[in-house]
């Protein structure tokens, strides 16, 4: 891995299409935070709360989700996809991360190390906090957080951008590689991230808050689907996930952001591969089934996306299919509505 760098990443919004026995190059679209100070922002935090970003939104305000550069935005993405090959458990022990960085806290719990709580009750990043707490400090490049390393990480932390919308919001988080079964602490509702400057060899990738259901967060607050955080209220919109959508409509979508695909565009959220509920529910109706282009080796702590099931094409939103999944064989549903043209399943029950 390079050393670390005050130079900016872009989170990576490209999606790989995939087969149960391939993969086809999807298109893909990429952003530059234009700060040039830190690494950009994570888990959906984007002021639109779409995918895409709205039309004409700077880079800034998207790059939780690799909006466009400033003043563009994001409307069009590549495909997303079906993951090929099942998550597994998390049959390794979690290694408990040894220092303080990216640790439980709460209001009434301090941080070791004089690092600040990022309370799931806290109205830090515009009035809503990660699940659990977060123990962490503010930083501009990845140096300041280079005194927090983690003997038990082979990765070292970073300076990221949880929700680029606000300035103030660049925050040390641990580091972690794909695949790895005993990142990030062992905690539910934290997942492995990769930034648009990891290599592909999947190292140099972050521990960042996901909340993945409401009973993550604290009593009068919710799991906000757009960004992944406890807020005190829910998204607006009413589109249910796997819904098509309109990227250029804040808050279309009732608990998620409208990703934007070529043909057309669906409600997704962010989750962690292996906790649940997720998508809203314990997974009949939709599941953590699409991941980053790159990552089809993803593990149970590795960041992917909400995805409709479906038991036939029919059940599926325009310009999606139903693609049999091998998570799902026995169940009622044994597909995951996947963007493309099939052919997928298509006999009804």
């Amino acid at each position: 891995m390079p050393e670390q760098s005050a130079t900016p990443g872009c989170m990576r919004r490209c999606f790989a299409f995939l087969v149960l026995v391939g993969v086809a190059t999807a298109a893909c679209s990429s952003a530059t935070d234009g700060s040039g100070e830190n690494n950009t922002g994570i888990a959906g935090g984007n002021a639109g709360k779409n995918a895409g970003g709205n039309a004409g939104d700077a880079g800034a305000s998207v790059t939780a989700t690799g909006g466009g550069s400033a003043g563009s935005g994001g409307a069009s993405g590549g495909a997303a996809g079906v993951a090929s090959g099942g998550i597994g458990g998390q049959t390794s022990a979690p290694k408990e991360f040894a220092g303080p960085l990216g640790r439980r806290c709460s209001d009434g719990t301090a941080c070791e190390g004089n690092l600040d709580c990022f309370a799931a009750t806290g109205t830090t990043f515009s009035d809503e906090g990660p699940a659990g707490g977060f123990c962490s400090k503010r930083c501009n490049i990845d140096a300041d957080c280079k005194s927090l390393t983690d003997p038990n990480i082979n990765d070292a932390p970073r300076c990221v951008a949880l929700v680029p919308s606000i300035a103030d919001s660049t925050v040390c988080m641990p580091g972690c590689r794909l695949a790895d079964k005993t990142a990030c602490g062992g905690r539910p509702d934290v997942a492995c991230w990769s930034l648009s400057d990891s290599p592909s060899d999947g190292t140099g990738r972050v521990c960042i808050p996901l909340c993945n259901n409401d009973d993550e967060c604290p009593s009068g607050r919710v799991c906000d689907g757009a960004t992944n955080l406890c807020s005190p209220w829910a998204t607006g919109g009413g589109i249910a996930l796997g819904g098509t959508c309109d990227p250029n409509v804040t808050n279309d979508c009732a608990n998620g952001f409208c990703y934007a695909f070529t043909g057309g565009a669906v409600c997704t959220s962010y989750c962690r591969r292996s906790t649940f509920p997720q998508c809203g529910g314990n997974g009949e109706n939709a599941t953590c089934g699409w991941v980053f282009a790159g990552d089809e080796k993803a593990g149970p702590v590795d960041t992917g996306m909400c995805a409709d099931t479906c038991a036939c094409n029919r059940d599926c939103a325009a310009g999606t299919y139903c693609a049999n999944h091998v998570d799902r064989a026995s169940m009622a549903k044994p597909g995951i509505c996947t963007i493309g043209s099939g052919p997928g399943i298509e006999s009804c029950p």
